[in-house]
């Protein structure tokens, strides 16, 4: 945390391998998402100490996804991304320990803007060489710039995506305006559907992500099945107090099936589940 804070800047790797390898030659500014895709929960708390980041994530077709997913992420709260590129066949921990501090060093000061590394896989996959592909490729180069909110960074992206290809600013904006537009009403639909879940019939509840993450992540505690937990949790908390449907049912069951027995096993109350949107929701949980 001292590291990342006193140089404002985060070098972001997948797994802890690499991670303690970084450390151990003397690389301390850096996290590992240590082999699950980068959640929203991570990047609200890597953002007390750095908005910038660098990703370093392994050069093979699961890194780069992995990438393409976080720079969704990160832009949504407003880091600034630059991504380093290793050589083929190469990790963090394989390239720290073969060339050294120095090199590594060198890689991260050569990592290239979001854009710029969106742009050359494209290039690299051969998308600029027919003019359908072509389109496809600046299309998902347009929806990137959706996810940041300031229309000046957004701008500035617009003008450089013009200048490299040839393309008119304004059906590059107009392009932009479409898919914000399909954004907004998404959103506006998913709001909806959370505002009009209320936990009383004569108030309204505003249902954030946080609240759903919050209820999903005790959701979780229930499944470990340690009765001492749940005891402690039902002593906080009623069912009646979960907001979000899915979880609330969830809580009822659980506390059912817990008052009744003093135990809890997941898989004895997902047999007896008839709705099967409750079940499959138990069930991804679980696994």
């Amino acid at each position: 945390k001292d590291e990342i804070r006193r140089l404002n800047k985060v070098i972001m790797v997948e797994g802890y391998m690499d991670l303690i390898s970084l450390f151990q030659n003397g690389i301390k500014n850096v996290v590992a998402v240590s082999g699950t895709a980068l959640t929203d929960d991570q990047v609200l708390l890597l953002s007390r100490y750095t908005k910038n980041v660098v990703l370093l994530f392994d050069a093979d077709i699961a890194g780069v996804k992995a990438s393409m997913r976080s720079i969704e992420i990160l832009l949504r709260k407003d880091f600034e991304i630059k991504i380093a590129s290793l050589p083929k066949g190469e990790d963090p921990d394989s390239y720290v320990n073969q060339f050294g501090k120095e090199k590594f060093d060198e890689l991260i000061k050569k990592a290239v803007s979001f854009h710029e590394y969106q742009t050359l896989l494209y290039e690299a996959e051969g998308y600029f060489t027919d003019s359908s592909r072509s389109a496809e490729a600046i299309r998902s180069l347009v929806r990137s710039l959706s996810f940041i909110d300031d229309e000046l960074k957004r701008n500035f992206y617009i003008k450089n995506i013009s200048k490299k290809f040839g393309i008119r600013e304004k059906l590059l904006e107009a392009e932009l305006d479409k898919i914000l537009s399909k954004e907004m009403k998404r959103d506006n639909t998913q709001k909806g559907r959370l505002q009009s879940n209320k936990v009383f019939p004569d108030k309204e509840v505003q249902i954030t992500p946080e609240i759903q993450f919050l209820e999903r992540d005790i959701i979780l505690l229930f499944l470990t099945g340690n009765s001492d937990l749940i005891r402690f949790i039902f002593s906080h908390i009623s069912p009646k107090e979960f907001l979000t449907e899915l979880n609330k049912r969830t809580a009822e069951l659980v506390y059912d099936e817990f008052r009744k027995k003093n135990t809890f096993e997941v898989a004895a109350i997902i047999d007896k589940i008839e709705n099967e949107e409750l079940k499959d929701y138990l069930h991804k949980l679980s696994i």
